[in-house]
């Protein structure tokens, strides 16, 4: 393992993804969306706490009152400490059982960004939406799988990727909730494997987690590559920075193995990468 790369926590999960930093709890959120779990991940203490839940969570963001937010196979529901439901707070924009929810982000606004995809793959059913005061709206579809929205320092552009397209997108925010101008920014090539989560430095570099790529990349805000950090997991999944500083980089990974692949044995781990670059504290939702 590179002297880079630290395995925080071996948690082993079967689909690791939504990586959040939360202040007030000094710890790293993140779920387990095909192992029903959610992990809390302490800083300090290096504690990790291990939460079964009732639905298929798919993601996880902070409200203005500190509350978590979970988008989870039966709606979007606030939670408590112990990330039980307490309340819906609204159903889900589509009813066919082969549509899931696939990661989120809160813009400066206050709106929460995700996507949803088919689970039967090859499917264009993934739509991207916003979502604020109760209300959900639909910005864009015919996706395959979106995943890792981020928003540039300015909060002027919104990036999304289509994974299975292998590309990353660029459209314009304004203030108002509304995109336009989309672009491609990046693209793939079959040795780097697919974009996953990405986030946002606070030079308005990309950081892309490559499944099936083993290993993260840093990209100028033009979609140029600036470095690649090699991880001993093929499926890289969601990067957060993290800390008092916003200057720790953690991922989280996926244990899904092909029989014909190299063992992996720290697989679904979440790993904590030594970079020389700082991020920026989530943003939290206005619900």
């Amino acid at each position: 393992m590179s002297c880079d790369v630290v395995l925080a926590a071996d948690v082993k999960a079967k689909l690791g993804e939504g990586a959040i930093w939360v202040e007030h709890l000094n710890s790293i959120l993140f779920v387990d969306i095909l192992g029903l779990s959610i992990f809390q991940y302490q800083l300090n203490t290096q504690k990790v706490s291990q939460y079964a839940t009732t639905s298929q969570t798919c993601w996880l963001q902070i409200t203005e009152n500190d509350n978590i937010l979970a988008g989870r196979a039966d709606g979007i529901w606030l939670l408590d400490q112990s990330f039980n439901p307490i309340k819906q707070v609204s159903k889900l924009p589509f009813s066919e059982p082969n549509i899931r929810l696939n990661d989120a982000k809160v813009d400066n606004q206050g709106r929460v960004w995700f996507g949803c995809m088919s689970t039967l793959g090859g499917e264009k059913l993934g739509q991207i939406y916003s979502f604020s005061n109760a209300k959900i709206k639909v910005h864009d579809d015919d996706f395959f799988i979106p995943n890792g929205p981020a928003f540039s320092p300015c909060g002027h552009y919104l990036y999304q990727c289509d994974t299975e397209r292998k590309t990353i997108y660029r459209y314009q925010l304004s203030t108002r909730g509304q995109l336009s101008n989309k672009q491609i920014l990046i693209m793939f090539n079959e040795q780097q494997g697919y974009p996953d989560g990405l986030t946002v430095d606070q030079d308005g570099n990309l950081w892309v987690a490559h499944w099936m790529g083993w290993g993260i990349s840093q990209y100028s805000p033009e979609g140029k590559v600036i470095q690649f950090i090699p991880l001993p997991v093929a499926r890289v999944t969601c990067p957060t920075f993290a800390g008092k500083h916003n200057n720790r980089l953690f991922v989280t990974t996926s244990s899904l193995i092909d029989e014909n692949e190299p063992l992996q044995e720290v697989a679904g781990g979440l790993f904590e990468i030594k970079v020389d670059a700082s991020g920026f504290s989530p943003n939290k939702a206005k619900i």
